[in-house]
């Protein structure tokens, strides 16, 4: 536990109540830095959901957090390296009780607690390193303790196996006034003597359960039962008597254990009427349904367990509202998630942008890319009509020189737009046509360039560094993702490599270290009905917005993404 970074609690609004760094003795870099690292964790983990096991791993740094409802914070804890799990938790646990004990004494009504304007007003650092000590110390005992236990025992069982092996057993002989049936055992050597004595106890045994199983039917019948069958149902509902002890509880659920009306009744309250506090297996049946639901309608196996996963996570311990059900509750729950993720961080507005680099005399540049067949050069083409509705002069750069016709292709769709198209044929590298074309654009007054690539598969290692290598050179203002509606789980694998693949040519220059795909068009939306999981299986993995949607093939038909539609759609 000596490997404990830094250590804090953050209220839900971002306030830090408390924090704690620890020196190692060692130089620190940028990546261990506990709050830098913990900004990160919460933007890219704990908003976007993906933190359902409450741990989570950050530029090489490991971070464990517990979150407390009772006083709207989170505690959490930096660490590096291989620690053991179970200190941990057990860290975090302790730590978080006995903070929110402190709390509890310092204010009356802790969900009234503003944090803007409150402090914590103890000193919870030297409490928190004698936890973390005490823990440390029995961690490190344990393990010297079992080692030792166990060799104890092996030594002692040893040592009575070799005692076993020389002694005799003494028997003695004389006359008896009185023979035992246990004497009479002892000197029985016949060969049926095990199968008769197996015999014999099986038959005590039958006796008593027939006895039992009797005395418990009567006892479950009439008058009494029922009324037996009411006081237990009404316990469950109302919580057990306080003067009741809790063995003599036990004994009376164990008296009964058939399922009478009331106990049924008292369920369906329970379930039904709200004010429920929630647990995992309360809520795990509605998860699994909601769940199905997301598979159903497109959304990727692995992103809708991780869903699933970070909404059991912020729940359990929360109480339903009033006259809701489980059910509505994680249903709710659900669609804030989806929401969340859905919603970007940081919109992007294509017109503005453009707008923005002509005023400041630049020129806009935005590259296409995607797998094959997904309509790269037909998005391009319908974005093309966007800017130029808008006044802008578009240059369209043909960098697919793979495929072929793909150079006609995009010539058709220039004639008829009434736009310049940059090209060189076939064969030639897709980088030093790219980098002609901008310098085109610059020395002739152009307002955004438009780079068409040649569709390639994911797997495609000397394709996919070409791309990367595309990038690297001409650095474009705006990368969009061209990926259809009618994908499920082979959209997260698509993006994940395509991001890899940017992020491995970006590591060797420090201007371009942490680019990646900048947003998402998501084309042939118009094909897929209510099965719109593709748009939130792509931004869930990669964190960006889906920036325009195809619904169509007019140039017209191209729109923004409805949130509240696909809300309703993944959720109805």
């Amino acid at each position: 536990m000596k490997m404990i970074d830094f250590a804090c609690v953050v209220s839900k609004g971002g306030v830090v109540l408390w924090n704690q760094s620890f020196d190692h003795g060692f130089q620190r870099n940028e990546t261990q830095d506990g709050r830098g690292t913990l900004n990160k964790l919460i933007r890219d983990v704990i908003l976007e959901e993906r933190g359902a096991n409450q741990q989570a791993s950050v530029d090489g740094v490991n971070i464990r957090w517990r979150v407390l409802h009772s006083i709207d914070a989170v505690m959490y804890i930096i660490y590096q390296g291989i620690q053991n799990a179970q200190s941990l938790e057990e860290l975090v646990e302790e730590a978080s009780e006995l903070f929110l004990k402190h709390v509890k004494q310092q204010h009356e009504n802790v969900t009234t607690i503003n944090w803007i304007t409150e402090t914590i007003r103890f000193n919870f650092d030297e409490e928190f390193t004698q936890i973390l000590y005490k823990i440390g110390s029995r961690t490190a005992k344990g393990h010297t303790t079992q080692k030792d236990q166990n060799n104890i025992q092996r030594n002692t069982t040893n040592k009575q196996d070799n005692n076993k092996k020389h002694e005799k057993t003494k028997r003695e002989w004389g006359v008896k006034a009185f023979v035992s049936k246990k004497d009479m055992d002892e000197l029985d050597y016949s060969t049926d003597k095990d199968a008769r004595q197996s015999s014999a106890t099986a038959s005590s045994q039958n006796t008593t359960t027939n006895n039992d199983v009797n005395l418990e039917n009567a006892n479950k019948g009439g008058i009494g039962g029922f009324f037996r069958g009411a006081r237990k149902s009404i316990s469950k509902l109302f919580g057990r008597n306080k003067n009741e002890p809790p063995s003599k509880a036990n004994s009376v659920d164990k008296a009964s254990n058939a399922p009478s009306v009331l106990d049924t009744f008292s369920q369906m309250v329970l379930k039904y009427a709200g004010n429920m506090v929630l647990t995992p297996e309360a809520i795990e049946e509605p998860l699994k349904e909601l769940k199905l639901n997301l598979n159903t309608k497109n959304v990727a196996n692995d992103i809708a367990t991780m869903i699933c996963d970070s909404i059991s996570a912020g729940l359990v311990g929360k109480k339903t509202a009033s006259l809701k059900s489980v059910a509505a509750t994680v249903r709710e729950a659900l669609e804030d998630s989806v929401r969340r993720i859905l919603t970007p961080k940081e919109p992007i507005n294509l017109l503005r942008n453009v707008s923005e680099a002509k005023a400041n005399g630049d020129v806009y540049s935005v590259l296409f890319l995607g797998v094959n067949g997904v309509g790269k050069s037909t998005s391009l083409a319908k974005v093309t009509y966007l800017l130029k509705c808008n006044g802008f002069k578009v240059l369209l750069v043909a960098c697919d020189t793979f495929r072929s016709g793909a150079v006609e292709q995009l010539k058709t769709h220039a004639d008829k737009l009434g736009v310049e198209l940059f090209e060189r044929g076939y064969g030639k590298d897709p980088s030093a046509i790219c980098r002609e074309g901008l310098k085109y654009a610059r020395a002739n007054a152009f307002d955004v360039v438009l780079i068409d690539t040649a569709g390639r598969m994911q797997d495609n290692e000397p394709l996919m560094t070409a791309l990367a290598k595309l990038i690297h050179v001409n650095n474009p203002n705006l990368l969009l993702f061209v990926g259809e509606a009618l994908v499920g789980n082979d959209a997260v694998d698509q993006l994940r490599k395509f991001n890899q693949a940017i992020q491995k040519m970006a590591e060797a220059n420090a201007e371009l270290r942490g680019r990646r795909i900048d947003g998402i068009v998501l084309t042939k939306f118009d094909t897929v009905d209510d099965k719109v999981g593709a748009a939130l299986s792509m931004c869930y993995i990669t964190g960006q917005p889906i920036v325009f949607v195809g619904t169509g093939q007019r140039y017209t038909n191209l729109g923004k993404l409805e949130i509240d539609d696909v809300v309703r759609a993944l959720t109805r």
